[in-house]
């Protein structure tokens, strides 16, 4: 058994298609990516009506969170910019590679 965390579409939204669009179009990038700061994307589902993703449970702060106490401090937010991109281009290589592969 694991902890999750669940991201739910607030109801009121789900009735706006540009909402529901960026909610979904966030659950597949999210999904797309796999890097330690950011959380694993269990699984995207809808049920009567409410569109909710489950995503890994991981324990600390989050980004929100931080912000709220003040601005990151340049290094940190260097940091933070530079893992994603390298998982990022990373993840665009691998993809193109086996696009390439395929044909």
């Amino acid at each position: 058994m694991r902890d999750v965390a669940i991201k739910v579409l607030p109801k009121a939204f789900a009735s706006d298609s540009s909402r529901l669009a960026r909610f979904q179009r966030e659950a597949q990038v999210l999904a797309s990516l796999n890097h330690p700061n950011i959380s694993t994307i269990y699984d995207i589902q809808e049920e009567r009506g409410i569109h909710f993703i489950v995503l890994e449970y991981v324990e600390g702060v989050t980004l929100s969170s931080r912000l709220k106490r003040g601005p990151l401090p340049i290094d940190e937010t260097l940091s933070l910019l530079k893992q994603v991109a390298e998982r990022k281009c990373r993840r665009h290589h691998r993809s193109s590679h086996e696009i390439g592969a395929g044909l």
